[in-house]
């Protein structure tokens, strides 16, 4: 922030110099999910209280007052660098006229086709009982069984076992045998995958298996990145679980910042 901070100060200064008039605006983000879990911390560290104990208006005028301590340290901060903003126009993304402005945006651009609404995986946090970007989740790599602690839970919960079930095979007598440490993701399989050279599955590449959940026809294909060693030698590959393209994201917010301008050109 400092380094950005002190750029645009000589930004703004060097156009001053030059004669031009210069409206630097002061505005603060809401930092969503993490500002939350500090506030819970807070309020669990000196009140002895858990989010489930407010009510959801009681919880909202916590991480207001948490919002005015910090924000105005930020502001303090650009003020001691020597930044000189328009003071009056001070705004916080969650004022009512910016919400209002970024809900508009948004249903313009479903009602443009622009966006969509589906079915995702998501990253589920016991200990917030919310969903949380990838940004907030660590990885763990396992080496095999492993027992761990998951907030809620009195007993710690089993994890890097591999599992394996079967898909029916489409229109001939058969199935298919899948491994995996996470069979709760098979709700968003769309194909399986073997490599062309394993010759469990050769007589089965080019098939159709059946999801026996929600009826979906998966196609059996081969791609030679498979580990033929590794549960039954089969991949299940999940693009829900998978992370956006960045130029999607780029385009998305560049999307909404377009109708941003338009609403206040």
């Amino acid at each position: 922030m400092v380094v950005l901070c002190v750029s645009a100060v000589l930004l703004y200064f060097r156009r001053r110099m030059q004669g031009y008039r210069v409206l630097w605006v002061p505005g603060c983000d809401h930092a969503g999910i993490a500002t939350q879990a500090v506030v819970e911390r807070r309020l669990l560290r000196e009140r002895g209280l858990r989010r489930q104990d407010l009510s959801r208006q009681q919880f909202l005028e916590e991480v207001w007052d948490w919002k005015k301590e910090k924000g105005d340290e930020i502001y303090l901060q650009l003020r001691r660098l020597g930044a000189s903003l328009d003071w009056s126009r001070a705004c916080f993304t969650m004022d009512p006229g910016f919400s209002a402005a970024v809900s508009e945006a948004f249903v313009r651009l479903f009602e443009a086709g622009l966006i969509y609404r589906s079915e995702r995986l998501v990253n589920w946090s016991c200990a917030l009982t919310s969903a949380i970007s990838d940004i907030e989740v660590d990885s763990v790599q396992l080496s095999g069984r492993t027992l761990l602690s998951v907030p809620g839970y009195e007993d710690k919960v089993e994890f890097g076992t591999m599992v394996t079930f079967a898909y029916p095979l489409e229109g001939q007598d058969g199935e298919i045998a899948v491994s995996t440490t996470r069979p709760e993701t098979m709700l968003g399989d769309v194909a399986i995958v073997v490599h062309p050279d394993d010759p469990r599955y050769q007589s089965l590449q080019g098939s159709v298996c059946c999801h026996p959940f929600t009826g979906r026809l998966l196609p059996i294909l081969t791609d030679p990145i498979v580990d033929t060693q590794l549960g039954t030698g089969t991949d299940p590959p999940l693009p829900l679980s998978l992370p956006l393209p960045l130029s999607f994201i780029l385009f998305l917010f560049l999307c909404l910042f377009l109708s941003l301008a338009v609403q206040f050109w």
